[in-house]
């Protein structure tokens, strides 16, 4: 059974940007997933709201990430996207919004349905705890490779 990230889209597998903040980063998914029509144009002035907060950042073994997210009604289609930055952008640690954490690869959650998210998310988070599949992430070559690692076989 093909288990692995809800709502993964291999057009939204980015690798190796480089972004010099999370506003930077923010500004270019809502334009990249509005051109694909994932969201509305209120979406990056959503994450930025939201993630101010309720932060997003994860200190997980063996990389640090983050996974913003927003409302539904920002949202037009459902996705998970994975960006693989070339430089960490800082993000409050969702734990202790006093802790910066320096985030290697972002998820951004593009959710319409909220009672859907706690799905996605322990998906997500399965595949973040696993530590062959975030190494796999880390020295992939291409989006396709990325989608392969997150839509595994059981």
């Amino acid at each position: 059974m093909t288990q692995g990230v809800l709502n993964l889209k291999k057009e939204l597998i980015w690798l190796d940007v480089d972004f010099h903040s999370k506003e930077e980063l923010f500004r270019e998914v809502g334009r990249r997933f509005g051109e694909l029509g994932y969201v509305k144009s209120s979406f990056s002035d959503a994450l930025m709201e939201r993630e101010s907060k309720f932060p997003t950042g994860l200190a997980t073994e063996p990389f640090q990430v983050a996974i913003p997210h927003t409302d539904p009604e920002h949202v037009i289609k459902e996705a998970v996207s994975c960006i693989r930055l070339v430089n960490p952008v800082k993000f409050q640690d969702v734990g202790d919004e006093e802790n910066e954490i320096n985030a290697e690869f972002i998820f951004v959650l593009c959710i319409l349905e909220p009672e859907k998210q706690i799905d996605v998310l322990k998906s997500l988070v399965e595949a973040l705890s696993n530590e062959e599949i975030m190494n796999g992430i880390k020295s992939a070559k291409t989006p396709d490779e990325v989608y392969d690692l997150l839509i595994y076989e059981d």
